[in-house]
């Protein structure tokens, strides 16, 4: 092997250093084999040299003006670079293999060198056709520069054949011209059995089961009776209705939880691939047989749980085979005349009707019954009023934002707060809320309720002692909206819900979270126990759907599905309504960041218009709750109620004479909306109810939209003019 000598030269940086000590190595007949120049420092790799040559050579650097030290070293810092990524590289459980413009191979890792049995001296610097034998996916690469992921490559030479997974990325020039290729490699069986580590490590459980109709809550009841059991299971159902998440969820709570889950879809493989990989085979077997044989799944099964997916489509041979495993507990390898013992729970499933495959002699009568000694119906989603994984998945997601256990969907806010509020409630109950609420909840409470033999006080809660007085052994139930609807009166949560909980430890604290959305405000975090929202608004953000949501403990939610909305009232969510407000939540933050922005600017505005004689903005400082609403909301909102010297009047001629802004009784959409809670939000209460509340008949709430605040804020001075003058 051929040796350098590497020298490090320390030195001032001036100007003809280097050139000078390019002369000085010239002068005295070195061979440069490469060089490296940094500020103040340059490397030289050469030939070795005899002592006496090397000592007078670093001698003669050291005479060079400005050159401080001169020093041997192991490796120049482009050579220990590539030595890094060569270990690296060899590190890899990966093929790793580059070709250059003309397909000759520059780089052939140690992985790769078991995948095609070649070493790679013997390969770095051949065309990849010498090694493949045809033209691959990777020649296609260096020819239309289209990079490829995860494509099977079975092909066979005179010795060995070749079967593995390769991923391509085409190395282009600054012109886009494609002048090289890598190719990721990964042996076929390696790669499977990589999918069952992965696979068998997984954590399910009941819970990741989508749905709440009875038949999946008996069906995963059943489940968990059973999961103790050894015995062999046999899943029935319909294509989608979850039969692997059940048998995965079984393995999860059985005693065998600890070893591997490994799963087959009978369906996918012609016979002799299915019996090879259940079975396993030895040396020999078979051509293309590995070197070594292969275990089959049941092995890799053993002491825990194999998952036979559509077990209807095994052939009338490999039933046979798998009833003497079922019988006798042994398995014996294609080409082999040992017998294994095994021990592996078997769960089965099937959409076949396997009762008619019997008499049509399909199916084997015996494996039936042994598959069959617990069968367990899948029904999934089978009626839309009882479940649906879209309005599932909305809900998770709500779920999640909020920080509650579960989440139930309805087909409008206030669907969500009676359903909520029938399920905490029954007659000799009593109630506490905050006297200023949205019109119809208002309602609800006042006149709805009340019907059914529920008592309810209403006080100012932003006053703690006059909440506390009004609390009653009986009081099961404290609802509150901050900011509330309209006069935005913050109430402080934690202080309520300690209060309450204090109490009456059942008593349950609701909170409206509509104006705030999660992003802003999280009560649960506070120390509420239901949050309810009108998804129309903010969560959806898009004024083109009607929906609601409560959120809190997986209990009283289950009994809200249950009990307070879907068997009784049917009150359900669209489930198309539910895909929108899974796409508007993607952009609730960016959407909430640019409403509070506008809102601030908007509000600053307003406080300083000579029409405007108070704004109620928690952004403000001098609005009343501002210190309380920076201590439980993240940002101050994007809705606003402001007074007009004058009064209702005047109040209708500036909403009519908007031009940018949208008279409606919503709020929370892309668009500014404006309206008068008097005669439409709060109209259900009566005008000394108002009074009380705060809501006066000059008060006009805004929802400032994503417009820019430039344009809001000139319409609305437009109209306001109009009484200024």
């Amino acid at each position: 092997m051929k040796t350098y000598l590497r020298l490090e030269i320390i030195s001032h940086d001036r100007i003809g250093m280097v050139l000078d000590i390019l002369k000085k190595l010239y002068e005295n007949n070195i061979s440069i084999h490469s060089l490296e120049v940094f500020p103040n420092k340059v490397y030289v790799k050469s030939e070795t040299l005899q002592e006496e040559k090397k000592s007078n050579t670093i001698e003669n650097l050291l005479n060079i003006d400005g050159v401080l030290r001169v020093h041997e070293i192991e490796l120049l810092s482009y050579e220990k670079n590539e030595r890094r990524l060569r270990a690296i590289i060899d590190a890899v459980q990966d093929g790793i293999l580059a070709i250059n413009h003309r397909g000759e191979i520059e780089l052939f890792n140690n992985y790769c060198e078991k995948i095609f049995h070649r070493k790679k001296e013997n390969i770095v610097g051949k065309n990849i056709k010498e090694l493949l034998g045809f033209d691959g996916p990777i020649i296609n690469l260096l020819k239309s520069g289209k990079n490829y992921d995860n494509i099977e490559v079975l092909t066979k030479d005179a010795k060995d054949g070749f079967h593995y997974i390769t991923s391509g990325r085409s190395v282009k020039d600054d012109r886009g011209k494609t002048i090289a290729a890598v190719a990721s490699l990964k042996d076929i069986n390696e790669a499977l059995e990589m999918s069952n580590v992965i696979t068998s490590k997984e954590e399910f459980a009941f819970k990741d089961i989508i749905g709440s109709s009875p038949s999946i809550i008996k069906t995963k009841k059943i489940c968990t009776s059973v999961a103790k059991s050894n015995s062999t299971i046999l899943l029935r159902g319909e294509s989608g209705t979850g039969k692997e998440l059940f048998a995965r969820a079984i393995h999860k709570l059985s005693s065998r939880a600890d070893k591997n889950f490994t799963a087959i879809n009978c369906a996918t493989l012609p016979d002799n691939l299915i019996e090879s990989e259940l079975f396993g085979y030895v040396k020999g077997s078979f051509t293309g047989a590995a070197e070594n044989g292969k275990d089959g799944l049941f092995k890799a099964a053993n002491n825990g749980t194999l998952f036979l997916d559509e077990i209807g489509e095994l052939s009338l041979p490999l039933q046979a085979k798998l009833l003497r495993v079922l019988q006798e507990g042994t398995i014996r390898k294609i080409g082999s005349t040992v017998e294994e013992k095994i021990d592996v729970r078997i769960i089965a499933a099937t959409n076949r009707n396997l009762e008619d495959m019997i008499k049509k002699n399909t199916f084997r009568e015996d494996l039936y019954y042994r598959l069959n000694v617990i069968p367990i119906y899948i029904h999934g989603y089978i009626y839309s009023r009882l479940g649906n994984p879209t309005c599932s998945e909305a809900e998770d997601k709500l779920a999640l934002l909020e920080g509650g256990e579960a989440a139930v969907s309805t087909s409008s806010g206030m669907g969500a707060i009676s359903a909520a509020l029938w399920t905490a409630l029954k007659a000799g109950d009593h109630v506490v809320a905050s006297d200023t609420l949205y019109g119809c909840t208002f309602s609800l409470l006042n006149h709805g309720l009340t019907r059914f033999g529920v008592d309810v006080t209403f006080v100012d809660a932003t006053n703690i002692e006059d909440l506390k007085k009004a609390l009653k052994p009986n009081t099961k139930v404290v609802y509150l909206e901050t900011p509330a609807n309209p006069t935005l009166k913050i109430n402080d949560i934690k202080k309520i819900s300690a209060a309450a909980h204090k109490n009456n430890r059942d008593c349950l604290v609701f909170v409206d979270n509509t104006f705030c959305t999660p992003y802003i405000q999280r009560p649960l975090e506070l120390g509420a126990d239901v949050v309810v929202h009108s998804a129309t608004k903010y969560l959806n953000g898009h004024g083109d759907v009607i929906a609601g949501f409560a959120v809190g403990k997986k209990e009283f939610i289950d009994q809200v599905k249950l009990f307070g909305l879907k068997d009784m009232t049917g009150a359900v969510l669209s489930p198309f309504d539910a895909y929108l407000i899974i796409r508007g939540m993607k952009t609730l933050p960016i959407r909430m960041e640019k409403h509070c922005e506008n809102a601030m600017e908007v509000a600053k505005f307003l406080e300083s218009h000579p029409a405007v004689s108070k704004v109620y903005y928690p952004g403000l400082e001098s609005f009343e709750y501002h210190d309380l609403a920076k201590s439980q909301m993240k940002l101050p909102g994007a809705m606003i109620s402001f007074e007009l010297k004058g009064g209702v009047a005047e109040g209708a001629l500036v909403m009519n004479s908007l031009k940018l802004a949208t008279l409606a009784v919503s709020l929370g959409d892309a668009e500014t909306l404006i309206e008068h809670p008097a005669s439409m939000t709060h109209s259900p209460y009566s005008a000394e109810e108002r009074h009380a509340a705060g809501i006066s008949d000059g008060l006009v709430r805004l929802s400032v939209g994503l417009e820019n605040a430039e344009d809001i804020i000139d319409d609305l001075k437009q109209a306001l003019d109009l009484i200024a003058k």
